[in-house]
């Protein structure tokens, strides 16, 4: 931990590859947790009296910052996120976990905007893809008022993990499409660029070789998809194959998103 980059400055490099490392492999375990993780796991009436009687001695506002001001374990994960990750290690539960999140975000309003170590928000994970895509937690987060465009310590939006596709299954390329959709379609900005100077509109070139609706998507086609063959179109209007390429790479389009 000593040796992490600190602050709240966006990384880049070597740092933020040395933040990265330690984030993605450090986990909570039960040592890690207190009382509350245990009552927040518990029915959502529960959560509530609990709430209630916090706030009956400190004040309801005092209240809910403490509860955005929990975290657990070496990535510092905050009260949200650690609900997000319960929807998904135990599903069984997930309605309840939403209920309870439902709760605490819309009704009793603890703000949403905490961040992990990393400076990552729980609507960010909820919509990266990795590992999760969950619009229903992630209408949470939007309706509570959550950062659409928050950066991380890297200088990312979620639309930057998003675009970094790792799964090309086609269920992972559906995944890809309609978590990048949905950041956009919320106000997503995919001009941003994280610490290292790189744009998701940059990033997407590359990606929509594999998943051609990315090129769509990121040049306002709506990500309906594009029929592959070389005269595939964009909002109705065919592209000749000697055409530039709707994706915005400045490529011909049968040798770039048209390419057999």
């Amino acid at each position: 931990m000593a040796n992490l980059p600190g602050g709240t400055h966006v990384l880049s490099g070597a740092e933020a590859q040395r933040l990265r490392t330690f984030c993605t492999s450090e986990v909570w375990t039960e040592a890690d947790l207190d009382d509350y993780s245990h009552i927040v796991r518990g029915p959502t009436s529960s959560v509530r009296a609990d709430f209630e009687e916090r706030s009956s001695v400190d004040g309801i506002e005092k209240t809910r910052q403490s509860l955005a001001d929990i975290h657990y374990g070496p990535t510092k994960v905050p009260l949200f996120n650690f609900l997000l990750q319960l929807t998904h290690l135990d599903p069984y539960n997930r309605l309840r976990y939403l209920e309870t999140t439902r709760y605490l975000a819309l009704e009793a309003k603890v703000p949403v905007d905490s961040t992990d170590l990393s400076g990552t928000t729980t609507f960010m994970y909820a919509i990266s893809t990795k590992p999760y895509w969950d619009r229903e937690f992630a209408d949470i987060m939007v309706e509570a008022g959550v950062a659409i465009n928050h950066r991380n310590r890297y200088g990312c939006v979620a639309g930057h993990d998003i675009i970094m596709a790792s799964d090309y299954s086609a269920k992972g390329k559906k995944k890809t499409v309609d978590a990048l959709r949905y950041f956009i379609e919320k106000g997503g900005d995919v001009n941003v660029a994280e610490g290292n100077g790189i744009t998701i509109h940059r990033m997407g070139t590359s990606v929509q070789r594999l998943i051609p609706e990315i090129g769509l998507l990121l040049n306002g086609g709506g990500g309906a998809g594009i029929s592959g063959s070389t005269s595939g179109g964009l909002g109705g209007k065919k592209i000749g194959r000697n055409d530039p390429c709707h994706c915005g790479s400045k490529k011909k389009f049968k040798t770039c998103c048209g390419k057999n």
